[in-house]
């Protein structure tokens, strides 16, 4: 093997390794939908009120991981990998938005004690599914959370420039597929795309098998929030590529259905901003909760 490919193979090691470290320490449960037919697979970590962290599309609880240790010390996180990714089985099909939420609500009934009230914090495409699935839980929501939140409609997207990893791609050349699209989607700072930031890209793309962009590009996030009884509030990073025409536009729709919706914008970090500024997000997120709570 050269001396790059092992350099390379080394690098992915050590991530693997920092992703188990924290996949470890967390008590594993299985909540069953569509009669048992399929589970989710959820991950809890940390003692206190109860959050629900929800991962964007092609994507696991690796999506948090800068972010549990610190939460954990504040929040009990239940963090399932939602149906037809990372661990969980796959949803029954036709799957949409209704669907794929009903496959949490039904799974987390039995994870989640029915006497527990839980906030709720969906990535991404996570935050279409979150909203879906916070409409239908009516008095149980604390709060509702969209972090670099999709499901405004139809827009322009970064999906041609993206480059596949194919079946046949050498490691290095896999590799170097999913760093592309790390920075071409996911990050502004190119230098924060380091070794663990493309190897949980190149897991959970590896692991996904649902076609979650279409489900973002509907407009599932502007129906569901009239319908959300609980506070509600949103995360932006400044440079979220898919904030196409601007986190405004979005903001502005988000506050014709709910005028009072808090926003706050992290200035360094691109749409997964909780992995670029983990620092920030990690404060911010808690002080927008406690400002929901109000």
């Amino acid at each position: 093997m050269a001396q790059q490919d092992q350099d390379l193979a080394a690098a992915i090691a050590e991530a693997e390794a920092r992703l188990e470290a924290v996949a470890a320490t967390a008590e594993v449960r299985q909540g069953g939908f569509d009669r048992n037919s399929g589970a989710v697979v959820w991950r809890v970590w940390g003692a206190g009120p109860a959050l629900v962290l929800l991962h964007g599309g092609h994507g696991s609880w690796r999506h948090w991981f800068h972010n549990i240790p610190a939460l954990a010390e504040h929040f009990t996180l239940y963090v399932p990998d939602m149906a037809g990714q990372g661990d969980s089985d796959m949803p029954p099909e036709p799957y949409d938005a209704d669907s794929l939420a009903l496959t949490l609500y039904e799974s987390l009934h039995q994870v989640i004690p029915d006497d527990q009230r839980f906030g709720l914090a969906g990535f991404s495409f996570g935050s279409v599914i979150g909203a879906v699935l916070s409409a239908r839980l009516g008095d149980r929501l604390d709060y509702y959370i969209g972090v670099g939140s999709a499901g405004y409609g139809p827009r322009p997207t970064t999906a041609d420039a993206l480059r596949p990893a194919r079946r046949h791609f050498s490691l290095a050349e896999a590799f170097d597929a999913h760093r592309h699209n790390v920075d071409v989607l996911m990050l502004a700072d190119p230098a924060k795309n380091d070794a663990l930031a493309t190897t949980i890209q190149m897991t959970n793309a590896g692991r996904n098998r649902i076609q979650s962009r279409p489900i973002s590009l509907t407009d599932a996030m502007l129906r569901s929030i009239p319908q959300i009884k609980a506070p509600i509030g949103y995360i932006w990073g400044a440079g979220d590529v898919t904030a196409s025409g601007g986190i405004d536009r979005y903001v502005a729709m988000i506050h014709e259905h709910r005028p009072e919706a808090p926003v706050e914008i992290i200035e360094k970090a691109g749409h997964w901003v909780q992995f670029e500024d983990p620092v920030a997000f990690n404060q911010v997120l808690p002080a927008l909760i406690a400002r929901l709570h109000g």
